[in-house]
């Protein structure tokens, strides 16, 4: 999930991490984001479906199987909110198909527990317990961090797209500090990164 978040603008992966995993009001999302509070009210969902188009993008191209392109529309169908569809045929694919198991297995998660789903995808440790804590109480990432009054280090030259301060493609690659989705006060895709003492 990680490779597909940060295939998204800064922007998409400020409103999914804020606006979902981290479950921040929508004021304060956009006062983050440098956004007006309709953007992120209307903006998030479409970032959800972005990123889950991403993320079965990502599976099926991973895939040496030359037939798992031609599931994608029945993967999206069999996990649909509203009515699924289900298919034999995708059945009896997963069943020599890795990529396309996780792939409806990720999608189903995104749509029956977002927050869940997301943390458990883009923080290498601990996803599920980040999600269920107290947003005031995280040590790590977010405007949660800020909130807390823990001490934080910043770290300068790491620039790049969802790789700053706070950001999961940084939780992923620093090992056991901590950083997330966004970066330079906590935007998506400055430079710097958080360590927690």
């Amino acid at each position: 999930m990680l490779t597909a978040f940060q295939s998204l603008s800064s922007r998409t992966q400020g409103l999914i991490w804020y606006g979902i995993v981290e479950r921040e009001p929508a004021e304060d999302t956009a006062a983050l984001l440098g956004m007006t509070r309709e953007d992120v009210t209307y903006g998030t969902d479409a970032a959800l479906q972005q990123l889950t188009h991403a993320c079965l993008r990502t599976r099926l191209t991973a895939s040496e199987d030359p037939d798992s392109p031609d599931f994608g529309r029945l993967i999206e169908e069999a996990v649909r909110p509203d009515s699924p569809r289900d298919s034999a045929d995708l059945h009896t694919h997963m069943t020599h198909c890795p990529h396309c198991t996780t792939a409806y297995e990720e999608l189903a998660a995104l749509r029956d527990a977002p927050s869940t789903a997301l943390a458990e995808g883009l923080l290498p440790w601990g996803g599920r317990a980040y999600v269920a804590g107290d947003p005031g109480e995280r040590a790590v990432g977010g405007a949660g961090a800020w909130r807390s009054g823990r001490p934080c280090r910043i770290r300068a030259g790491t620039g790049g797209r969802g790789t700053g301060a706070g950001s999961p493609a940084h939780r992923a690659g620093a090992g056991a500090a901590g950083g997330g989705p966004a970066a330079g006060g906590g935007v998506p895709g400055g430079a710097g990164r958080i360590a927690v003492p």
